[in-house]
């Protein structure tokens, strides 16, 4: 499966909507669309893995970079 559907999968899991999870992002409900419905999202993809795969913590980065 892809990543963008899966993110999807996730929040519907969590039963979140993507209104309550935009409002909570502090986003729009549209940009949490485009996200969910990326087609650039793969190259991010390949580019974290690539770091994950040289070493990169990528719990660390992530902690680093989020402020939730």
């Amino acid at each position: 499966m892809e990543l963008t559907n899966e993110l999807k999968v996730e929040r519907i899991r969590l039963q979140l909507t993507a209104k309550s999870v935009a409002e909570m992002m502090g986003i729009s409900r549209q940009q949490l669309s485009n996200i969910e419905q990326s087609d650039n999202l793969p190259v991010m993809v390949k580019y974290i893995a690539f770091l994950r795969s040289r070493g990169v913590d990528l719990n660390d980065l992530f902690d680093r970079i989020t402020k939730f």
